[in-house]
């Protein structure tokens, strides 16, 4: 796939991705979020149980281990952004929990002392000064929603980086 038809998937998926913020905000205006996200694993744990059952039972303790540590940031990212949207909008939330793909390199470097390229650190500087402009009012109010957004932002670039240390060396499906 080149070209034309891979930037209209690419922007096919960031409509999605950029909508569900604020479709979960009205789902969450109806049901309390803890019980959305119940019903949300649920229903990706069974369908994942359904198509990859043969293969689940390849799992081991290893695995056990480093999928839960894995699944915990995840749990955390969106258990964080679904209470964190409840009191900020979806447009910042979505904002906030976008800054999860540039706080990777800074947390690797880190954590695991990956070197931070200079685009890298071009980016991280951007994507908080476009923080600054979205929260910027004649005091900088950061309110409650967005302290848990950023908190999620945290927890998703953590997942990111734990998935590409552990599924170098385990079936990315047994993590999952």
């Amino acid at each position: 796939m080149k070209g034309i038809q891979a930037e209209i998937y690419l922007l096919i998926i960031v409509i999605i991705w950029g909508s569900t913020f604020a479709l979960i905000k009205g789902v969450i205006d109806l049901i309390p979020p803890y019980t959305y996200l119940t019903y949300r694993f649920l229903l990706a744990a069974l369908i994942l149980i359904l198509i990859f059952w043969k293969r689940i039972r390849g799992i081991n303790l290893m695995i056990l281990k480093k999928g839960s540590l894995i699944g915990i940031f995840l749990f955390l990212g969106y258990t964080l952004q679904t209470v964190g949207i409840k009191y900020t909008t979806a447009t910042k939330a979505g904002f906030i929990t976008g800054l999860s793909v540039v706080l990777v390199p800074v947390i690797s470097h880190f954590f695991i002392k990956e070197k931070v390229s200079r685009n890298s650190i071009i980016g991280v500087t951007f994507a908080f000064i476009g923080l600054w402009f979205l929260n910027y009012n004649s005091n900088f109010y950061f309110n409650l929603g967005d302290f848990l957004v950023l908190l999620c932002a945290f927890s998703f670039a953590m997942h990111i980086i734990s998935v590409g240390l552990f599924s170098k060396k385990v079936d990315y499906i047994l993590l999952a």
